[in-house]
């Protein structure tokens, strides 16, 4: 059943844009007879308190109530009579069970030097986690319908880090939704936190693998990206004269490393750029 409402999620969403686009098919001005309903509408049981109708037998609901209810974004284009859903970049869930508060929550790429990848998703609490009591139950689905095994942690902060670990990489620009049942966490103390989690979120456009080809250890030194319209951005070296950034636009850079330059890199869309970078 809670697997159930996870996937209702991008359902509803779905459904809603092939009417709307259905409507705008045919004429504005068509009178058709609708019947107000009096049901209550509810979205990851939680109340839409907004009016809706029956007609021919389906019922109607405004878009951006829902919508937004699943953590969505809705923009509407008066010229072109179009209407986009977009997944918002903050995260939609419950944050509290009374006891417990969750305070926050992001999804990470992982790099350890040698490689690049969307291996977990952080969730921090007011106080300590122990453990997951049952990783089979938690629910991690793509917007195709798609699960993905997960494996779980705490983490080793005073406020403690729950980590959710996909068993398979998670695919760049892409959206997701995580399920956690309640009682399925466990507090340090021994609690169990007794709210469902429900996230949504979209991992980055796009990743910049690195190497630089130095005689020299260039560790924690700051790596500098530079386009032509003078938008820059800014990491550290890590591992053996690595780099890391995701979520660049697409674009040619210049690199310069504590100042100096290291050549330029091309940035594309819906892939890990691995680029290497030479010293002048």
């Amino acid at each position: 059943m809670k697997v159930k409402k996870v996937i209702l999620s991008f359902i509803i969403c779905t459904l809603l844009v092939i009417n709307i686009k259905t409507a705008f098919a045919n004429s504005l001005l068509q009178k058709i007879d609708v019947l107000i309903n009096s049901i209550s509408l509810y979205v990851n049981n939680e109340q839409v308190t907004v009016s809706n109708f029956l007609f021919n037998g389906t019922t109607y609901v405004p878009l951006r109530s829902v919508a937004e209810m699943n953590g969505m974004e809705v923009k509407w284009d008066g010229e072109n009579k179009r209407v986009d859903l977009i997944s918002s970049e903050t995260f939609n869930m419950k944050v509290t069970d009374g006891k417990y508060n969750i305070i926050g929550a992001n999804p990470k790429p992982f790099t350890d030097g040698n490689y690049f990848k969307w291996n977990y998703l952080m969730i921090v609490f007011d106080a300590n986690t122990k453990k997951m009591k049952d990783n089979s139950k938690v629910v991690l689905i793509d917007n195709k319908g798609n699960r993905i095994n997960v494996e779980s942690q705490s983490g080793m902060t005073a406020k403690d880090n729950f980590l959710i670990i996909p068993k398979n990489q998670l695919e760049l620009n892409t959206y997701y939704s995580l399920y956690i049942p309640k009682d399925n966490i466990v507090m340090e103390n021994g609690d169990l936190y007794g709210e469902e989690i429900l996230i949504y979120f979209k991992t980055a456009t796009n990743a910049i693998r690195g190497s630089i080809s130095s005689e020299g250890n260039l560790f924690g030194k700051s790596v500098a990206i530079r386009d032509l319209n003078g938008n820059e951005y800014i990491t550290n070296v890590v591992g053996k004269n690595e780099f890391y950034f995701s979520d660049i636009p697409s674009e040619r850079y210049n690199v310069t490393i504590s100042g100096n330059s290291f050549g330029n890199i091309s940035v594309e869309e819906n892939i890990i750029n691995n680029v290497k970078v030479i010293g002048e």
